[in-house]
């Protein structure tokens, strides 16, 4: 049990790091201090683009929930928190490996911002469902 709660914690102190680098990233736009993120990057969809990941989860977290109620074998839920931080980091690596040139256009492009963002969601959601389910089978 003790375990348990040491992942949640861990977990959530991780959640609240990303909002609130988030957060102050925007913060620092608008003023003179320079943003933390790499100039790769553009704050203000970052910090949007987590939180609907958040919303997506959870919305499909219940959805999950109420379709295994009435099964009697459980499936592995991919959708918890664990893979919005996967996803995250999916999102952050790419455009972090990306050269400067085309990493301005997910900068400047919304549409190719939340072509990759989307894309980085559904790799991270599958990434950790079969991660899950290695660890059921072991």
């Amino acid at each position: 049990m003790a375990s348990k709660r040491a992942i949640v914690e861990a977990l959530l102190e991780r959640e609240s790091h990303q909002r609130d680098r988030a957060r102050g990233i925007i913060a620092a736009a608008g003023t003179s201090q320079q943003p933390s993120l790499p100039p790769c990057q553009n704050p203000v969809w970052r910090e949007r683009v987590v939180n609907w990941y958040f919303s997506v989860i959870s919305a499909m977290n219940r959805q999950h929930q109420a379709s295994a109620s009435g099964n009697r074998v459980q499936i592995a839920n991919p959708f918890n928190r664990i893979s919005v931080h996967v996803t995250t980091a999916l999102l952050d690596n790419h455009l972090l490996s990306l050269p400067p040139e085309r990493s301005f256009r997910y900068r400047s492009d919304r549409s190719a911002y939340q072509l990759v963002a989307t894309t980085s969601l559904l790799i991270g959601m599958r990434l950790t469902r079969q991660d899950l389910l290695d660890k059921s089978i072991v």
